[in-house]
Parts: C-alpha cells; structure tokens; sequence
C-alpha cells in the first residue's frame, strides 16, 4: 500500500526526479502567486461599480469590525475558560484548551452533543448556552450586519453625489487614482 506522499510524487513526478519538499515548496508558491493574481485582478476590475461599492463598503467598515472582534474576543475567552472549567474534569473535549475552543466553535455552527453535557451538569449547561449564543448570535452577527449596512449606505450615498462628470467618466471610478 502506497502512502500519501509516495502517490503524491508518482501522480506529480512519475520518474521521481523530484523531492517532496521541492513539490510542497511548488503548491505554495503557486497558491501565493494565485492570491496575488487575485488581489490584481479585483484592483483592476474597481472600474466596476459593484465592485467598487463592495470594496469601499469594506474599507469604510474594516476599522469598526476590528474593533468589534477585539471587544468580543474578551467575552469569548471568558465563555472559553468557563466551559473548561465546568465540563473540564468530566467530558473529553474539554480537557485541553485548545479541544475546549474547537468544540465551542463546532457548537456554533452546530456540531456536538448536548446531551452529554446536560448528564454532566444540567443547569450550568443551559445558562451557559443560552449566555453562549446570545453573545453570538446577537453582538457578533447582528452588530457585524449594523456596521457593514451602515457602511454600504455612506458609501451609496457619496457614489450619489458624485455622479458623472462632463466628460462622461464617472467620478467614483476616477477615485482610487487622485492624490490627496
């Protein structure tokens, strides 16, 4: 039975010239090189009014999103070293810190098993879910949607009121390429 990296050097180098590191050294220079392209391509592409709108709704509402994670990064560390602390000794998953916040993130999306947990302590486990996906659900969605909706009407509303120039070009296109 052939391993992972034996048939990955047969399907990629069949005379075996090439080593692994060489190949692995190859895909992430060439997924580097993609990304970049990538970054190109939508800078050029900011002719578009779409794209520019989507872009400049980004840059406008960045600093405030950053923000946002800092502030609820402090609740989710103290929800993160709770849930160590109450399930810790009895439940695998949260033995370790870093099983701890994996398995939280997987209950976000909706991985795992409550009923476990429900065995272990019932009303700690409902306090803390509830507490849990209110701070989630509630600040970290809700407040992302507020300021990036509140964003995308600011820059609607300059785009309005540049409108388009006499020669045709419009204004909002020529934007990225003034000198302040």
């Amino acid at each position: 039975m052939w391993t992972e990296k034996e048939l990955f050097l047969v399907v990629l180098d069949p005379k075996g010239v090439v080593s692994w590191k060489v190949c692995i050294t190859c895909i992430v220079l060439n997924a580097w090189v993609l990304l970049l392209l990538t970054f190109r391509l939508v800078y050029v592409f900011r002719v578009s009014r779409k794209v520019q709108t989507f872009l400049m709704t980004l840059d406008m509402s960045s600093k405030n999103i950053a923000c946002l994670i800092l502030i609820l990064s402090q609740v989710f560390v103290g929800l993160w070293l709770l849930s160590i602390q109450i399930w810790g000794p009895f439940n695998f998953n949260y033995r370790t810190p870093a099983w701890a916040i994996l398995t939280n993130i997987l209950f976000t999306v909706g991985v795992g098993s409550t009923e476990e947990l429900l065995k272990i302590n019932d009303i700690w486990t409902i306090v803390f879910f509830y507490i849990y996906f209110f701070f989630v659900v509630f600040f970290l969605f809700s407040a992302f949607l507020g300021i990036y909706m509140d964003s995308f009407r600011t820059v609607k509303q300059w785009m309005k009121q540049a409108g388009d120039s006499k020669d045709g070009f419009k204004r909002w296109a020529l934007a990225p390429f003034k000198k302040d």
